[in-house]
Parts: C-alpha cells; structure tokens; sequence
C-alpha cells in the first residue's frame, strides 16, 4: 500500500520536474537572448 502510494508520488514529481526543468530551459534561452542584445547595444 505505502510503496504503491509513494510510485503516484514519484510519477507525479517526475512530471513536476520535466515542467520545471522546460520552464528553466525556456528562461535561459531568453536570458541569454537578453544579454546578447545588451551587449550589442553597448
């Protein structure tokens, strides 16, 4: 019963983590986008 309840739990972290770590992706691709455009406007 606990281990079955613990796999939902982990299941549902992994989908957890996949979001956060797209999310991370995202945001990088758009600092680093950023940071180009202040660079090239120095």
């Amino acid at each position: 019963m606990a281990l079955e309840e613990n796999l939902k739990h982990s299941s549902r972290d992994r989908c957890t983590l996949e979001l956060i770590s797209n999310e991370k992706r995202g945001l990088e691709k758009l600092l680093s986008g950023l940071q180009q455009e202040v660079n090239s406007q120095r």
